[in-house]
């Protein structure tokens, strides 16, 4: 078990280190839109299990019962987003891509018009986006106390 785990983990941060390592292109986004929606997680409930204990006595009966494991129905929201880019290419064409929320797990924002850096990898694109962090921290007389703290976001963008 412990063998399989470290052999994952080695395969793991061998691609995550392989990722980070792949060399940048830059390219132009000529265009934007995002769409978001909502569907619902739909889940019927359940009645549980009801147990019955009874004593029973030479003319009467005394019974209690107990459920276990009952369930509300509910519906939950699942709130998406999507975003189209249209990108030129290092080659001129013009490609339309796409990125999703959910999974959770990735990060998908509509990056302004304009040149950015990129790692292409088979049938799909990351962008590094520019963003800020922190938003910067201002004196009582408009000069800078502290800089905004930027960084760079990924944000893996499909061909459609």
């Amino acid at each position: 078990m412990n063998r399989a785990l470290s052999g994952f983990l080695l395969a793991a941060t061998a691609v995550v280190a392989q990722a980070k390592d792949q060399p940048t292109v830059t390219v132009q986004v000529l265009k934007t839109e995002t769409v978001h929606w909502t569907t619902y997680w739909t889940d019927s409930g359940s009645p549980g299990t009801t147990t019955t204990d009874c004593d029973i006595y030479e003319t009467s009966a005394s019974c209690t019962s107990t459920t276990t494991g009952a369930r509300a129905a509910s519906t939950t929201p699942i709130p998406h987003t999507q975003v189209n880019i249209e990108v030129r290419m290092l080659d001129g064409n013009v490609v339309p891509m796409q990125c999703h929320r959910p999974p959770i797990w990735a990060t998908c924002f509509e990056p302004s018009v304009g040149s950015y850096k990129a790692k292409i990898n088979g049938s799909n694109i990351h962008l590094l986006i520019p963003i800020i962090k922190k938003p910067p921290k201002y004196n009582s007389d408009g000069t800078v106390k502290k800089p905004a703290e930027t960084g760079i976001e990924e944000v893996k963008f499909s061909f459609r």
